[in-house]
This record gives structure tokens, C-alpha cells and sequence, in this order.
């Protein structure tokens, strides 16, 4: 590939940008800011875009070409129009993971730091880009609350004697790892005092697979077994936020959960979370920050299965770039 320029001026790059669909609800200044602080990068084949643990201060788009980046147990194949250490940098990762051109290679360079600030300025940017992430984590669960390989034995808990008081509902929701464990305490307090108790029992389907995804659930006590397309079941317990994924996917259900214990739940409307995250930034790059976590170590583990079982690889993680919502999920790493 012969390296010439390809974008002549930021008008070029912010048309790319807006061509990717990712800056859905980006304003045109904080776009243009964004275009601004990309540097065209061109990468010979065989040389290093990335070297093992040094500290992330770069994410890429890649324009044109073929980077290898190497995880250790296995290595990705990332194409255009892909994105690099976005997953990394919303996951709170401190250090890249080694990426190398195998071909001669062109990647749009944009500066970490002011990533973040663009994400924190942009809430519609933060929803389309965890509607993206719950989206790949439910396809690498194979559409369960979580992957049949890693499920636990589920616990029923301790039935409350009456119905939670807010004090009691903040401890159900704010637990040591919790999303909301060091965010804002007055959004946390909006967010559980519009919860809606309710309680099930055995046997009640909670709802079919198919069905809108309209609430989160946590689960105060009970059991509930969720069974996939392919018959596949899970069944989880107390203390199990059930429903998360697809409800912030704004997907249909991907699993029918039928009650096998008499139980209580809270619920939490997804219209209503996601309007408190638009006003409170500090949350809501607290909810990407574990999602995209929760999705690095969900691809890490279906790619080592995969690689031991001789199956064929997922597209790389999804990240906000994307050509556009019917496309499969982009590459990006």
C-alpha cells in the first residue's frame, strides 16, 4: 500500500467519523473536536502499533490494513473499520495489549484522555455504546444470564418479613463490586426509589423469550431458571441481576425465566436509568467501565474455548464503532 494522505483536512475526518455510525448523538463541536485530535498513522507491515504494557494513552481506528493484536492465549485479527484498545480504555485497563501490522496499515490516532471527556459530554454516545457491549455479551452467553460453563449453584436467600424499606433496598443494590458502589449516592437514591417490589412464585414465568425487555431485575430471594433458543438452562438466585443485558441492549428477551422457588424481586425500568446516567456521567461511566469489563473477560474465555475446540472465531468485541446497525458487531480491541 502506498502512503499517501487520505483525509486532507478535519471536514474529511469528520465526515468519516459520522460515516461509522458510532457519534450517534455526538454534538458537530464535539465531533469536530474529536477530528481535531486525530492523527492519520501509517504502520508498515511488520511494525509494532502497540508494545506490551505500555501505559493506554492512544486508541485507533483502523482505515486500512490488518493489525494482529496478541492476548497471550490467543491473538485477533482486526480490519477496517474497526476500533483498537476501545474496550481497554472503557474498561479502566491500564496498559495495551502488543499489535503489529501485518500488512502495510492506516489507523486514525486519537488521543485517550480526550475520548473519555467526549464519552462524558455525550450520554447518547455512552447509551449507543453500551447497547453495543450488552448486546455482544448476550451472544457470547450463548442468550443466557450467563455462560452454562460458569454457572453456579444458585442460592434462594432469606425472604423479607415485609416489604424493603430504602435503606434496605440501597444495601440490596450497592454491594462490594456492585455498578453502583462508588457512584453518585443521590443518582443511586433516584434510581432505588423508583424500584417496584415484587414478588413470584413457584412456577410463574416471569416472562417468555421474545418478550420486550422493558425492566432490570434484582433478585431479592427465589430461584430462576432461564432457558435459551436451544433448551440450554441456567438457573440463578438471590443477589442475581437478571434481565440486565437485554434490557440495555433494548433487545427482546433472549431467554424464557420461569420461577422454580418462590421469590421477591425489585425491578428498575430501563427508560428510567438510563434518563438518571444522561444527568449523572459519573454513573454512567461507571456502568460502561463494568460492562466492559464483564464483555473483556466473557470474548477472553469464548476465544480460548473456541481456539481448544477448533472452532471458528467470533468478530472481534463490538465497540461504538459500527458501519451501521444492521452490520455485524465491528472489531475492536
Amino acid at each position: 500500500m502506498s502512503h499517501k494522505v487520505r483525509f486532507v483536512s478535519p471536514l474529511d475526518l469528520l465526515l468519516y467519523f459520522r460515516s461509522l455510525g458510532f457519534a450517534d448523538g455526538v454534538t458537530n463541536l464535539d465531533l469536530a473536536n474529536m477530528a481535531a485530535n486525530a492523527t492519520e498513522r501509517f504502520v508498515p507491515a511488520g511494525a509494532y502499533l502497540l508494545k506490551a504494557d505500555e501505559p493506554l494513552e492512544k486508541v485507533f481506528i483502523t482505515v486500512e490494513g490488518r493489525i494482529e493484536i496478541d492476548a497471550g492465549t490467543y491473538t485477533d485479527i482486526v480490519e477496517p473499520p474497526s476500533g483498537i484498545n476501545w474496550l481497554q480504555l472503557h474498561g479502566g485497563f491500564q496498559t495495551n495489549r502488543p499489535a503489529r501490522a501485518l500488512v502495510d496499515s492506516l489507523v486514525l490516532e486519537i488521543d485517550a484522555s480526550r475520548q473519555i471527556e467526549t464519552l462524558e459530554r455525550n450520554p447518547r454516545l455512552i447509551e449507543h455504546t453500551l447497547k453495543n457491549y450488552a448486546e455482544y455479551i448476550l451472544l457470547l452467553r450463548q442468550g443466557l444470564p450467563m455462560h452454562p460453563e460458569n454457572a453456579t449453584p444458585a442460592e434462594i436467600g432469606e425472604p423479607p418479613a415485609r416489604k424493603l424499606t430504602l435503606i434496605e433496598r440501597l444495601s440490596q443494590v450497592t454491594g462490594p463490586g456492585d455498578i453502583w458502589e462508588f457512584a453518585n449516592l443521590d443518582a443511586v437514591l433516584t434510581i432505588v426509589r423508583a424500584m417496584d417490589q415484587t414478588s413470584f412464585k413457584k412456577g410463574d414465568v416471569l416472562w417468555e423469550r421474545g418478550a420486550r425487555s422493558p425492566y432490570l431485575w434484582s433478585l431479592v430471594c427465589g430461584k430462576v431458571a432461564c432457558t435459551s433458543a436451544d433448551g440450554v438452562s441456567v438457573e440463578v438466585g438471590a443477589g442475581f441481576g437478571l434481565g440486565i443485558y437485554d434490557a440495555i441492549a433494548r433487545a427482546p428477551r433472549a431467554f424464557r425465566a420461569v420461577a422454580t422457588h418462590d421469590g421477591v424481586a425489585l425491578r428498575s425500568n430501563i427508560d428510567e436509568l438510563l434518563a438518571v446516567l444522561e444527568n449523572h456521567s459519573d454513573m454512567a461511566m461507571s456502568v460502561l467501565s463494568m460492562l466492559a469489563r464483564v464483555l473483556s473477560s466473557a470474548y477472553d474465555a469464548d476465544q480460548i474455548r473456541r481456539q481448544e475446540s477448533g472452532e471458528p472465531p467470533l468478530p472481534a468485541v463490538g465497540t461504538q464503532i459500527r458501519a451501521s446497525e444492521e452490520s455485524e458487531p465491528a472489531r475492536a480491541r
